[in-house]
């Protein structure tokens, strides 16, 4: 099985999740033209690390709150990125 994942230095503008990635643990996914992180990244119930840096994020989606096993997520170099509370308090619901 598939435990870690890097992608490095692509065009890739989205992440396209499948099945076979749901066993990940550590997803490594920088620098890169990732301008929205997708919301089925919450399917990946067993990630542990999720380094988004140097990407072009603005917010992240509700649904990492689900990420019960996550304990890093790495947004450093992320210049576009704005967290607010409001964002907070619906990844801790979510």
């Amino acid at each position: 099985m598939l435990k870690h994942l890097t992608l490095n230095k692509n065009r890739l503008g989205t992440l396209y999740l499948d099945l076979k990635l749901f066993s990940v643990v550590v997803l490594n996914y920088l620098p890169q033209q990732l301008g929205a992180v997708p919301a089925e990244l919450g399917q990946l119930t067993k990630i542990e690390t999720l380094n988004l840096s140097s990407n072009r994020i603005v917010t992240i989606p509700a649904s990492l709150g689900r990420l019960k096993n996550l304990k890093l997520v790495n947004l450093r170099y992320c210049f576009s990125f704005a967290i607010s509370s409001a964002n907070i308090m619906k990844m801790s619901s979510g």
